[in-house]
């Protein structure tokens, strides 16, 4: 998951209580990162294909991914309900 840039993790319950049972042992942090840590992140070559896949849209997918600018919950999901693929 670190190569595709995954920012969350799900941790099991057991794994979490070890982990919050662990004493803290390392220094203090005294300075500020320079920069956003996935700043330069760059897809690893053999995951790149993976990028421009949607595996939940079927086989009638076009390609064209999501975009962000699209509001979903608009006129109760209106956009999530439509039955025109080229809308």
């Amino acid at each position: 998951m670190a190569e595709l840039g995954s920012q969350d993790v799900t941790v099991q319950a057991q794994n979490l209580q070890k982990l919050m049972e662990t004493p803290d042992t390392l220094p203090p942090v005294v300075g500020a990162k320079p920069k956003h840590p996935y700043a330069d992140f760059v897809i690893a070559r053999r995951l790149q294909t993976l990028a421009t896949l949607d595996l939940l849209a079927g086989l009638g997918w076009d390609g064209v991914l999501a975009t962000m600018d699209t509001d979903f919950v608009a006129d109760g999901g209106a956009k999530c309900n439509r039955t025109d693929a080229n809308e």
